[in-house]
Parts: C-alpha cells; sequence; structure tokens
C-alpha cells in the first residue's frame, strides 16, 4: 500500500446540453437537472475538457474511479468515469475499475422549494448558492450538513480501504461541503453559511486532491 495515496475529486464533464455551463442555463432547467428529470450524457467536448487538467493528476498511480450511481444525476457522473478509464488505458495500458457509490451523489434539494423563479431571475446562481448553503445550515428542505459529513466520512472510509490513488467523479455543490470538511472543520455543528461562501466553483473536470486520510487539501485549475 502507498504511504499517502492521494485523492482526486473532479466535477463530472460537461453535460450534453445547448449552455456553455450551468451558470447559463434556466430556472427550469436547473430544477429538472436537480431533481434527475434531465439527466443528459456528457458533450464530446468533455475528453478535451479533461485533458486540459490532466497534467494535475498522476494517472499511472490511479487505481480505481468512483462515481454517483445514487440514479440521481448520475449519467454525468457514470459516463465521465468511462471517459477517464478509457483515456487512462489509452495513454499507460492500463484497466481502472469503475466502482459506484451513492456517496460521492449532489446535495439532494428541490429548487422551487429553494427558491422562487422570481427570486432566480433577480439574483442568478448566486441566489441558489446562498439559499441552498443557509439550508443546508439550518437543516431546512434540504440535505443536510450533518447528513452530507456522514457521507464524506462514509466515503474516505472505503477509499482507505482501498488503500490507492483514486479518482472520484462528483458534482460541484457537494464538492464544496467536502471542501469545507477538508479545509475547515470536521464537526459539522462548527459549519456556517460563510464557510460554504468562501468555497471554489469547481468546472467541468476541475477539482482538487487530498490525501486518503482527509488531511490534506491541494486544489487545481
Amino acid at each position: 500500500m502507498e504511504n499517502d495515496p492521494t485523492i482526486y475529486f473532479l466535477r463530472h464533464g460537461k453535460i450534453d446540453l445547448p449552455y456553455a455551463s450551468h451558470l447559463d442555463m434556466p430556472y427550469e432547467v436547473l430544477d429538472d437537472l436537480a431533481t434527475s428529470r434531465l439527466d443528459p450524457p456528457i458533450a464530446p467536448e468533455s475528453c478535451d475538457i479533461f485533458l486540459q487538467v490532466v497534467q494535475n493528476i498522476s494517472l499511472n498511480e490511479v487505481g480505481a474511479i468512483y462515481y454517483n450511481n445514487s440514479g440521481r444525476q448520475s449519467r454525468r457522473s457514470f459516463e465521465s468515469a468511462k471517459l477517464v478509464a478509457r483515456l487512462i488505458q489509452e495513454q499507460n495500458g492500463r484497466d481502472v475499475p469503475i466502482v459506484g457509490t451513492h456517496d460521492c451523489k449532489e446535495v439532494d434539494f428541490n429548487l422551487p422549494a429553494l427558491l422562487s423563479k422570481e427570486a432566480f431571475e433577480k439574483g442568478g446562481m448566486p441566489a441558489i448558492r446562498s439559499a441552498l448553503y443557509h439550508a443546508e445550515v439550518t437543516g431546512s428542505c434540504v440535505e443536510n450538513i450533518e447528513e452530507m459529513f456522514t457521507r464524506i466520512e462514509r466515503l474516505f472510509a472505503v477509499l482507505k480501504e482501498h488503500g490507492k490513488t483514486a479518482i472520484v467523479i462528483s458534482h460541484d455543490f457537494f464538492m464544496r461541503v467536502i471542501e469545507v470538511y477538508l479545509t475547515t472543520t470536521k464537526n459539522p455543528d462548527e459549519v456556517t453559511v460563510r464557510d460554504l461562501d468562501h468555497t471554489t466553483l469547481s468546472t467541468y473536470f476541475r477539482g482538487f486532491e487530498a490525501s486518503i486520510n482527509a488531511d490534506r487539501y491541494k486544489r487545481f485549475q
């Protein structure tokens, strides 16, 4: 076993919809994505996007790729994992297993319960973020911080059991909670809206690395 295997947390690839990113999507599309009424594949350009950040990842050391198999927003995570596995096979001649886990799924929320369309049209994605962070901390209408910290700890327990460098394909809002867990506090009762508000947006296939013991954090773009 490696002394300190690295875990790479990556957001999924670009969604195959006629928008440059989530920031450009209308309210109804964002709601359909959050609830998985809409679960599109990743766009063909996702491969080029991944290749832009691959220098940050030691592909020859990756022993597994984990993806969201919760059935919520899962297709883009699964297809992203398959893309990365294919590139590792092409570049390193190794077949790396793809492993499904519910614990790297996105934060559970229903957009209309979180924020009205009128408020979204005034404030855009920053308004969604602000409403989500408040709801996560107060435990109202969305998955709360304690529940997500429990998921994070289960995920790291699985990664430690595997004991090798791994890639985890996840989602931006949940990755922000992981960032707080790694950099600020591992006590859910201590998490504040300010902590969440100071996290960093992970664009498609961007993210950060951590140690398998959850005591090291380094972002890459």
